[in-house]
């Protein structure tokens, strides 16, 4: 969905106002927030803990009985520029990187950036940037920092171009003396359009082709990254589109179809799951497709950039206006676990919906899935529409339906963006704010550093 946040604020404004603004000043403004988020505890109508702190039970064994709190506050140094920064966040290890599509560059409107953030030596702190990613061809308009992926020392960051000449994901390798402000490494290029959502695992990149309606794979070649065509393109056999959200781990893709058609329900949505064969990555069809068993007409599954994840045997996707006991909008997301005897035609494994969902609160805007952990923003989640990021640990005996999250994180402040991205490498979680509503006195867009303390 291009540029989807600019009319999104205009009309979730509209309908939160409709509900009741009990949030907005006098003066018609938002009211000015606090650079930290909340916590609020797992107990069915718990209170909120101490401030920026809360209970996270079981997250990792290594975090058991502890304490999660917020570490950090990522931001842009060229804060009046960073538009839309925290738009799309990716971690692995010790390095963040989050994009900011809208950001001028050099004075191009909407250019785009890409930042990335190293953990100092003494830990996760408030910081702004070590480096920023650039294209070498941007142009006004490519909104370069859609989507960013990152696998060790490699990072891939989409874009919609601003023309043929520009159309490319990008890729940047880590320089041997550590990360620094560069333009790209290679540029990946599909014959027939643009790159904006963009995957990677290891040596391979997965990207939406729009035009393809399809999804453009591309894998390293021997001698390392360099300015190439895609290796494989990835269509469905039913000829719906997909590739909305794309994700990949190992030798498993899977690309988004929300405006499928599931039964007789239109736009319900469905995932289409592709298993590399045998030989190698090649032009296919897909190898399963995944639905929601309680999906309605336009629930839109995956319909996000941020929508769909995969970790080893396990896929989480977001539908944000799946309607919840006669919520319209307030959204759920769905989880899938690959059968003993593979992957095959199915429907969710589980669901989870917010234990204080309410209408309109987009929950399943964005998902990410790690082992034994499953993390859902709600763009306007947390009860005040400020927004969410729940995170749902997988029980004993295997994952189930529910509506009680382990741990809710709460945005800043009304509007802010909150949980319009997550993420999370080890025990360390990161949420992004890209706040598309700014009350002329604060920028909400940041990237919020989550993990363990006391």
């Amino acid at each position: 969905m291009r540029r989807h946040s600019t009319w999104l604020a205009t009309l979730l404004i509209g309908l939160v106002c409709t509900l009741g603004c009990a949030q907005l000043s006098a003066a018609g403004q938002f009211p000015k927030a606090p650079s930290t988020a909340w916590a609020r505890s797992a107990a069915p109508g718990g209170d909120r803990l101490n401030q920026f702190t809360g209970r996270l039970s079981d997250l990792r064994a290594d975090v058991r009985s502890n304490v999660i709190k917020q570490l950090a506050l990522l931001t842009g140094s060229d804060e009046t520029t960073t538009a839309g920064f925290g738009y799309s966040v990716a971690i692995s290890g010790n390095v963040i990187v989050v994009g900011s599509p809208w950001a001028t560059v050099g004075g191009n409107t909407w250019q785009g950036e890409a930042y990335v953030f190293v953990k100092p030596a003494t830990g996760w702190a408030n910081m702004t940037q070590t480096a920023i990613l650039t294209a070498s061809d941007g142009a006004a308009w490519s909104e370069f920092g859609t989507s960013v992926g990152i696998s060790g020392n490699t990072i891939v960051v989409g874009s919609y171009g601003s023309g043929a000449s520009n159309a490319a994901a990008y890729v940047f390798v880590e320089p041997p003396t550590g990360w620094a402000g560069m333009t790209e490494t290679a540029e990946l290029t599909a014959t027939r359009g643009i790159l904006p959502v963009v995957g990677i695992s290891g040596d391979v990149v997965v990207a939406w082709d729009p035009s393809n309606d399809g999804v453009e794979v591309f894998v390293e070649p021997a001698a390392g990254w360099t300015n190439m065509s895609p290796t494989a393109e990835l269509t469905s056999s039913d000829g719906n589109p997909i590739g909305n959200s794309v994700t990949i781990s190992g030798n498993t893709i899977v690309a988004s179809a929300p405006a499928a058609t599931v039964g007789s329900n239109p736009y319900q949505g469905a995932l289409y799951l592709f298993v590399r064969p045998a030989t190698g990555w090649a032009n296919m069809t897909q190898t399963a497709i995944l639905s929601a068993s309680d999906g309605e007409s336009e629930d839109y599954l995956g319909a996000s950039s941020n929508g769909v994840s995969i970790s080893g045997n396990t896929v989480l996707a977001g539908a944000p206006q799946h309607a919840v006991n006669g919520n319209f909008w307030q959204g759920a997301a769905y989880l899938f676990v690959r059968p003993s005897g593979g992957w095959t035609n199915m429907t969710e494994t589980a669901e989870f919906t917010a234990p204080d969902g309410g209408p309109v609160n987009l929950f399943g805007w964005s998902v990410f899935t790690s082992p034994g952990v499953a993390i859902v923003g709600a763009y306007w989640g947390g009860g005040d529409y400020q927004g969410a990021a729940y995170v749902y640990v997988k029980p004993a005996g295997g994952w189930a339906t529910t509506s009680q999250s382990t741990i809710e994180l709460v945005g800043p402040g009304f509007a802010s963006g909150f949980g319009a991205s997550v993420g999370m490498s080890g025990n360390i979680l990161v949420v992004g704010a890209d706040n598309p509503s700014d009350n002329g006195d604060d920028f909400f867009n940041a990237g919020y550093v989550f993990g363990p303390g006391r």
